[in-house]
């Protein structure tokens, strides 16, 4: 009995969802819940574990698809008040994109992971360039190449370390 009240309650709790973002398209004046030209969004949530200690996390996002940018910052806090951040900048170029990501830990040490990706949608072929550097200074890199064929999508890849 106590299973069929939880799925019941589950299942309007996520018919509620969706009428709110249905709702919150319309009101936008937009159709089918079609996604902003560009535009920001904040969230931030906090729990509380059994113990009494309180964790939050906070997001900040912000895109401009006219221009082809997207931007996000991630906090999130533990209960002895030590942070660690994500913070991601992407932006579209000709012939694919270009994607940093930074992560930094409670005592600043920092990880990168940069990737540049090239398509050309005429010979049927994409390259990815990824470089991570590890909170050490340690450098790995890979490079992907992935070709359309008539049975499928190959990838070859060097991996450095």
């Amino acid at each position: 009995m106590r299973l069929t009240a939880r799925l019941i309650c589950l299942t309007s709790v996520l018919t509620l969802a969706l009428l709110a973002v249905a709702d919150e398209a319309e009101a936008r004046g937009r159709k089918d819940g079609a996604r902003a030209r560009s535009g920001s969004a904040h969230k931030q949530v906090t729990r509380t574990g059994p113990r009494g200690g309180q964790r939050t996390w906070t997001e900040n996002r912000s895109w401009k698809r006219s221009q082809g940018r997207f931007e996000s910052q991630r906090e999130r806090t533990g209960p002895g008040g030590r942070t660690r951040t994500k913070d991601v900048q992407a932006e579209r170029t000709e012939t694919g994109y270009r994607r940093g990501t930074t992560w930094t830990d409670a005592r600043g040490n920092q990880a990168t992971r940069d990737a540049t990706v090239n398509v050309d949608r005429e010979a049927g072929v994409r390259n990815r360039d990824v470089e991570w550097v590890g909170r050490d200074g340690h450098t790995r890199t890979r490079q992907d190449t992935t070709t359309r064929t008539e049975s499928g999508y190959p990838r070859a890849s060097i991996f450095t370390d």
